[in-house]
């Protein structure tokens, strides 16, 4: 098996424990680990070793690894998915491509919705986050009358910009496939238009550890993004959960969104079908060990704050703390709940996204912001 989580990653023990306890359950069959803490890098290795005829029996891909499948060098895992009904749902709406799943197990999954600071709602007068667009526009009025800011989508694009396109009606074809014509990408650059004036001074400046201590001292209204953000803000779980809530984000579509962390679920384990079988039985038999016990799921849930293709039944607030919870509701209640496809997409589309964001902060119209990433993506393509 060939794997990047290895040396300070946050997983490390939790894998290891799964290692062991693997180990001594299944003494029939020996785990040979392939640590490469990059995953770039890992990937590297892996299509290096396909190349040479000797893939690994397991191994976690990159974002978008569409190539080994073309390749046949994976076997479709409909039958596993169907075996592990107990896994969250939503944990395979990234896993697949060309009607067929891909990926044995969501390795990594995190809600991500909108994360806003109590204080500065109740500060604008609203007891609850705002539910639809035009309530959305009132509060970054109210908090722009109070020389605050209302969001970054410069620090967080990826998953406010999904919020936004996959709640239009052609939003999740357009990324998947490529749907250059869609009026989504117009649409979704026309409703970040309306939010720029209501962004930081500092946007093309801000990054992804200072936005979460912004919302904690009440000086932006929210940011969009996962439960394991919240851990860098310097308050414990019992504290921070009196600073910040989550919510589904409200759309242009009259439609709140929420969703779980696309980039993370592109890292999933696969299995080379050119194997002898008692090798690919043994890899099976490993993912099945990995999605289902306890122990092991616990200390992914306990260390990453991630649900793991764990079963909602095994998520408590003492394993979880407050907001991997917060995070479930959040996605509960919205009307459109998703997991980004686009990491199973011919492109990558976020690699055109964020200078789409930057040519409307820079004064582009949504037109030319559009032109911009379509560019990108065509280039790409």
């Amino acid at each position: 098996m060939i794997t990047h989580w290895t040396g300070e990653d946050a997983h490390t023990e939790s894998m290891q424990l799964l290692y062991d306890r693997f180990q001594e359950a299944n003494p029939d069959i020996k785990l040979d680990i392939v640590e490469i803490p990059d995953w770039s890098q890992a990937d590297a290795k892996t299509a290096a070793e396909c190349g040479a005829g000797n893939c690994p029996d397991v191994a976690f891909d990159g974002f978008n690894n569409t190539a080994m499948v073309d390749a046949g060098l994976v076997l479709p895992t409909d039958d596993f998915v169907a075996a592990h009904k107990d896994i969250i749902d939503f944990a395979y709406m990234g896993a697949k491509y060309n009607d067929k799943y891909w990926k044995a197990f969501p390795e990594e999954i995190s809600g991500f919705g909108a994360v806003y600071s109590k204080d500065l709602l109740a500060e604008i007068g609203m007891s609850e986050f705002p539910k639809t667009w035009d309530e959305l526009l009132q509060a970054a009025e109210a908090v722009k009358a109070k020389d605050k800011t209302l969001t970054t989508f410069h620090a967080y694009w990826p998953p406010l910009f999904g919020f936004i396109q996959q709640s239009t009606p052609e939003g999740n074809k357009a990324s998947v496939e490529g749907y250059w014509d869609s009026p989504t990408w117009v649409e979704t650059m026309e409703a970040f238009a309306q939010l720029v004036p209501y962004l930081p001074p500092d946007e093309m400046e801000l990054n992804d550890a200072e936005a979460p201590l912004r919302v904690r001292d009440g000086e932006m209204l929210f940011y969009t993004d996962g439960q394991w953000m919240i851990g860098n803000t310097g308050l414990d779980p019992e504290e921070a959960a009196k600073k910040f809530g989550v919510a589904p984000f409200p759309t242009p579509a009259g439609k709140t969104a929420a969703g779980w962390n696309g980039l993370a679920i592109g890292n999933t384990v696969f299995v080379n079908q050119d194997h002898p079988v008692e090798k690919v039985n043994a890899a099976w038999r490993f993912l099945d060990f990995w999605a289902t016990d306890e122990e092991v799921i616990k200390s992914f849930i306990r260390d990453a704050q991630s649900p793991m293709g764990v079963r909602t039944d095994l998520i408590t607030p003492e394993l979880a703390g407050p907001f991997l919870p917060m995070f479930i509701e959040a996605t509960s209640a919205a009307d459109v709940a998703y997991t980004e496809e686009g990491a199973w997409a011919q492109v990558d589309i976020w690699g055109g996204v964020l200078p789409g964001f930057e040519a409307l902060i820079l004064g582009q119209s949504p037109e030319e912001a559009t032109n911009v990433m379509l560019d990108i993506f065509k280039a790409g393509a």
